[in-house]
Order: structure tokens, then C-alpha cells, then sequence
């Protein structure tokens, strides 16, 4: 008997040890991202693009991918000093360049492009500075509304050795609102916030205490623990708990009020900012709208893609006209047999989609593109569109046919011959993807 009590024991050993060893694993893991223990991990990650090393980084990612060439192309020009005529090269008129100090004495600096309108629109990036919204197409995407724009620099950019945080952006940001208020004597009435990301964070502390026309948010998340961990691959971001987050985990949504300026949300990236969760739990005004966006680095608004659809929608912010969400609905076929047969008695193209249940990418073209109200109405006028598994037949099939190793994939057929007429391969938001559609009904 006493060889299998000894054996017994050695498991049970084993096992407290091992049991121990995965707690402490996990304790230290904790400890390594919460933010009340190791403030910096979640810092530069907010405001990522904030030194060369972080922008290395990104060019490295988007080379990865032949959808990130254009966010390479943009994160190389940051990672270069400017050059004395890149505003020129844009074909803008040059900003008045201003100085300003932050609350504690911090010195600040803006451009500032005036415009024929009385309203001026304030914009609070991200960690990337003012560099990126101007390489990226904002200034002729802004004053086509009428409205000058202020573009502001936080401390940390100017200053490699201060270590930038929230509550220091948001105090910049608010030094911004101070200075176009107290010096360019703008009236509270015509200024409207433009918030992206952890900007949106700071632009909203504003308008809590403060008077401004409406608000612009560019992926606001609902906090910043419920963003964290929606980023694919972030599991050890799941294990910090609330408490361990600070300055209340950044949460947009308690300080939106009851009574708050109309508010515009937009967003490229919804299941992982959380943009769509943050519109639906804060109360009216406010309207949202889908844009894309640069990939895979998020950078950014793609203006190149969606300037219209931007445009439209600051236009009625700007007026105080109401923004139309209304959503569509695809008449998806299940049945390839049958819905080839109908495209024939039709003579319409046949659109097929490879999707899947696991596809990330696939569940966000489901809740984004494929519900846009433009993109479902041109489906369904000039397509029959089939919605198939990739994973069961006869998709299994019909994809090894065409040679489609992955998804989302959408092909267009013809109905008279099955003849591949078109394809798109991977995620498409609904501007670039009603382009490809009418395309391809051609």
C-alpha cells in the first residue's frame, strides 16, 4: 500500500505545484498590464505613433499585409521630419503656426487654417500628432463645411522626455479649447470638438464642463477595458479587473449627460473600439455613421474611399439636420441550385459570398457593409445574391473550384455560363465595396 500512497502524494504535489505556478503566472500577468500597476503599457498603446520606434513598428505590420501599403506609405512620411513644403505639396494654403500654454505651464503648438465660416472645428488626435489627420485629407474634407480648423500638438510630441498620460492629454486638449475661446475669440456656440480614439476620451471631459456646438467622435470607445480587450489576440487583457483600471477606465459613456450638443459618431472598426456600443447607450441627439478606414493599422479614416459619405454627414451636423441611419437588409439565397436558376430566368449576374461563423472579418462586413442601406439596394436590384459557409458544401465545392483559400470572399458570376466575371477578396467597407459592385454589374 505504500507505493500507490507515495505515487498519490508525488500527483498531489504536482498538481498544487502546477496550480501555484499558473496562479502566479496569471498574478504577474496582472500586474504587467493593468494600468494601476504599470501605468505605461496602456499609455503607449493610446497614443501609439508617439516616438519613431512606434512608428517602425507599424510599418512593419502594414508591410505585412497588401492592404496596409497606403497606411506604409503614410507611416513613412510621419516617420520623416517635414519637410518645409509638405503643405504646399497637399495643395493647401499654409496654416498660421501658434503657440499656447497648457494650465500647468506646458508650451503647446497648433496650426490653425482659417476658413469663410463663423464655426471653427477643434480636432484632438490621437498619439500620431497633427502630421496624420493633415497627410491623411482632413483640412479639404473639414473646410468643405465652411469651418476653420485648429489642429494641436500634445506636450509629449514636443518633448521626448515627458511621459504623456490621459489626464495630460486631456489637459492639453483643454488648453486648445481655452486658447481659440480666450484669444481667437471664438464664440463657445461655434465650436465643434473633433475627437479620435483616446481624443474622443478628451474632447468629451470638455464638453462636460464646458459649452461647444457638437461633438465629432472617431472610434469612442465605451471604456477602455471594454476596447482593450475586443483587440484580437489581447487575451491577457481579459484578466485585469475593473478596479485595476484608473481614472474610472476612461469610460466615455458617464460623461455624456442626459442633455449634452449633438453628437456625431464614426467609426471604421466598431467591434473593436466599441464605437456602435457607445452610440447605442448614450441618449439623443447623435447620429452614427460607418466610414473605412486604413488597414491594418486603423489609422485613420480612408478620405480617398469615404470623403462623400464624411462630408455629407458633417454638413447636416453642422446645419443641425438630422443624420439617416437607416440600415438595409439583403435578400440572401441559401441554395446555390436554386438561386443560379433564378439569375438565369432573371439575367442577372449571380454574387456569391464565402463567409464563415469564426471569420472575424466576415461578422463585421455582416454588421457594416452588408447592412448599409446603398450597398443592400444595389445587391438587390442588380445581383441575385447567395450567402454560403465556406465550411459545408456546396461552398467547399464551388470555392476549390474557383480557387478561394480564404474568407470573406465574394465572386460575380455569370448566369448564362458560370464564367467568373469579378472577385474581392477579404474585408471591404460599404464605400469601396458599392464602388466594386457597381463595377461590377457592368
Amino acid at each position: 500500500m505504500t507505493a500507490p500512497k507515495n505515487a498519490f502524494t508525488y500527483i498531489a504535489k504536482l498538481l498544487s505545484f502546477a496550480l501555484i505556478c499558473s496562479i502566479l503566472g496569471v498574478l504577474a500577468l496582472i500586474y504587467f498590464f493593468a494600468p494601476a500597476t504599470n501605468p505605461s503599457f496602456l499609455n503607449a498603446a493610446l497614443f501609439r505613433g508617439n516616438h519613431p520606434k512606434d512608428l517602425q513598428d507599424l510599418i512593419t505590420v502594414s508591410d505585412l499585409f497588401t492592404e496596409g501599403q497606403e497606411s506604409a506609405r503614410i507611416l513613412r512620411k510621419l516617420a520623416q521630419p517635414q519637410s518645409p513644403d509638405e503643405i504646399e505639396k497637399l495643395g493647401l494654403t499654409a496654416p498660421e503656426i501658434v503657440q499656447f500654454k497648457s494650465g500647468d505651464g506646458a508650451n503647446l503648438n497648433g496650426w490653425f487654417f482659417p476658413n469663410k465660416g463663423p464655426d471653427t472645428i477643434l480636432v484632438a488626435y490621437n498619439g500620431f500628432g497633427k502630421r496624420l489627420p493633415l497627410l491623411t485629407g482632413y483640412v479639404p474634407l473639414l473646410k468643405s463645411t465652411g469651418a476653420s480648423i485648429f489642429f494641436f500638438d500634445y506636450r509629449a510630441l514636443n518633448d521626448p522626455t515627458t511621459k504623456i498620460t490621459p489626464r495630460l492629454a486631456c489637459a492639453d486638449a483643454q488648453a486648445a479649447y481655452d486658447y481659440l475661446i480666450r484669444e481667437r475669440k471664438i464664440k463657445p456656440e461655434n465650436l465643434i470638438l473633433l475627437g479620435r480614439e483616446i481624443g474622443c476620451y478628451a474632447v468629451l471631459k470638455i464638453a462636460a464642463s464646458n459649452k461647444c456646438k457638437a461633438l465629432i467622435l472617431e472610434e469612442p470607445w465605451t471604456d477602455v477595458k471594454a476596447a482593450s480587450e475586443a483587440v484580437p489576440g489581447a487575451i491577457a487583457m481579459r484578466l485585469v479587473p475593473q478596479f485595476l483600471y484608473t481614472e474610472d477606465a476612461l469610460n466615455n459613456i458617464h460623461l455624456v449627460g442626459q442633455k449634452h450638443p449633438p453628437i456625431l459618431v464614426l467609426s471604421s472598426e466598431p467591434n473593436v473600439s466599441r464605437a456602435e456600443d457607445f452610440y447605442n447607450q448614450i441618449s439623443e441627439p447623435k447620429s452614427y455613421q460607418y466610414i473605412d478606414g486604413y488597414r491594418p493599422a486603423m489609422l485613420a479614416p480612408d478620405l480617398t474611399v469615404s470623403h462623400e459619405r464624411y462630408e455629407a454627414s458633417l454638413k447636416n451636423l453642422l446645419a443641425g439636420l438630422p443624420i439617416k441611419t437607416t440600415r438595409g437588409v439583403v435578400n440572401w439565397r441559401s441554395d446555390y441550385d436554386s438561386a443560379l436558376a433564378e439569375a438565369r430566368q432573371q439575367s442577372k449576374p449571380l454574387l456569391i459570398v464565402f463567409s464563415a461563423d469564426w471569420c472575424q472579418p466576415c461578422q463585421t462586413m455582416a454588421s457594416t457593409t452588408y447592412s448599409d442601406l446603398q450597398v443592400c439596394t444595389e445587391l438587390n436590384k442588380s445581383f441575385v445574391p447567395v450567402h454560403l459557409d465556406m465550411d459545408k458544401e456546396p461552398a467547399i465545392r464551388l470555392g476549390r473550384s474557383f480557387g478561394i483559400t480564404g474568407v470573406p470572399t465574394a465572386i460575380v458570376l455569370s448566369a448564362k455560363d458560370q464564367s467568373l466575371k469579378n472577385r474581392m477578396d477579404g474585408f471591404s467597407g460599404p464605400d469601396r465595396y458599392l464602388k466594386w459592385l457597381k463595377k461590377a454589374a457592368q
